[in-house]
């Protein structure tokens, strides 16, 4: 799949989904592509931490402190869903 296909994917699974929640990323995964459309489509992200020594999770750290909400349980995301800015 070339890199422009994979960034079209990506951008309609960022409009598809309600919002979306990142598991890990490294610091140049492609996942990170995604989180930026869904986000500049409107849709909240959301990232789980992970552990400071790992490389997977270098990128969910970003996210969370560029602003993505942080998850540590489903309740996280059903709650992220019932804000005010969820249509």
């Amino acid at each position: 799949m070339t890199r422009a296909r994979v960034l079209d994917r990506n951008r309609l699974l960022a409009a598809l989904g309600d919002a979306t929640v990142v598991v890990e990323a490294a610091a140049r995964s492609g996942v990170l592509h995604l989180a930026g459309a869904a986000n500049a489509s409107g849709r909240p992200v959301m990232a789980v931490p992970g552990p400071v020594t790992s490389a997977l999770s270098v990128g969910t750290h970003r996210l969370i402190r560029d602003g993505a909400t942080m998850v540590t349980g489903s309740g996280d995301v059903i709650a992220g869903l019932r804000q005010p800015w969820y249509p």
